[in-house]
């Protein structure tokens, strides 16, 4: 589908080539006459002017190479993939650009070269220059074309716009859970000691489990967690604000994939039977962890539930 529609902006392009080559024919009439007269031949002319056209479509395609570079990182954004420059490198994808810039600079030069080079010297040095109906008609039929096919891609460029914005903004209704199980945490909380009170925790990312082995195996994949270049997260806190008779905010710094930003993690404190029980949830953008990169179909926004158990007096 996108091969398609670069091959039909590349048409445009060549036809809007070929429009200007021809409005501007007049201006080299004189040229050309002046070189017949003097014995130029019409294959001298002719490869002149194709030699013009391959020059400009060499230009052309060099300066595409180059929007292609720079403009890669903002397309992989929109289409949700790690495209790379380098898998143009391989032999196939010279061929087919090379074919692309021979075939160009024939169509686009081919018209404009036998038409100057076709012209009577006499008529042309007297400034009797036809315009033929024939000419005149090729150059209506390839306005009309870039219209149509203008107007096509903008029709369907909208329709695009309009799917990816809903498979993006779309709720699919899958809700997918999972849990950590190496959890080591250092518990100092004393309610009536905000400021003295300090809580830290750290996760070992292998130990995801969201009862899917294959899903499993991504989430601690270079992509997501990143299991073998960063084996955990941790939080820590740096103050805690009493919200409630039992419940609390805390400010935390959560590191993911050696990245740290901050965090408010509200939370209810309650004692009973011996044991002491911490619970609650906050919200985070993976995205600000580089954590599953771009994607249509992963939501950005990510709830992270804690529930924490201790007996009373201990730490951990």
């Amino acid at each position: 589908m996108l091969a398609i529609i670069a091959f039909l902006i590349l048409l445009i392009g060549w036809f809007n080539y070929i429009n200007l080559s021809t409005a501007a024919s007049i201006k080299r009439a004189n040229e050309v006459g002046v070189r017949k007269v003097i014995g130029a031949s019409r294959g001298q002319l002719v490869r002149q002017f194709l030699t013009e056209s391959v020059l400009v479509n060499v230009l052309a395609f060099i300066t595409a190479m180059l929007l292609i570079i720079l403009l890669q990182p903002f397309f992989n954004r929109i289409v949700g993939k790690e495209l790379s420059f380098s898998t143009l490198l391989h032999s196939a994808g010279w061929i087919y650009a090379a074919l692309l810039l021979v075939m160009g600079a024939l169509l686009s030069g081919a018209y404009t070269a036998f038409a100057l080079a076709g012209l009577n010297p006499i008529k042309t040095l007297k400034g009797q220059m036809n315009k033929t109906g024939k000419g005149v008609f090729l150059r209506k039929s390839l306005v009309v074309s870039q219209f149509a096919i203008s107007i096509g891609l903008i029709i369907a460029a909208l329709f695009i716009y309009a799917q990816l914005s809903y498979m993006q903004n779309k709720n699919l209704g899958i809700n997918t859970s999972g849990k950590f199980g190496g959890v080591q945490a250092n518990i100092q909380f004393n309610p009536q000691q905000l400021d003295k009170s300090s809580i830290e925790a750290s996760v070992d990312v292998s130990t995801v489990n969201s009862d899917n082995d294959t899903r499993d195996r991504h989430l601690k994949g270079a992509k997501f967690f990143d299991a073998d270049h960063y084996p955990t997260l941790s939080l820590k806190s740096v103050s805690f604000q009493r919200r409630g008779s039992n419940s609390f905010t805390g400010k935390f710094n959560l590191t993911i994939k050696g990245v740290t930003k901050p965090v408010d993690f509200p939370f209810n404190y309650t004692e009973a039977n011996g044991k002491i029980t911490y619970n609650g949830s906050f919200k985070i953008n993976r995205k600000d962890y580089n954590v599953g990169g771009n994607s249509m179909v992963l939501a950005d926004e990510v709830t992270i539930s804690i529930m924490a158990e201790t007996a009373a007096g201990t730490s951990k």
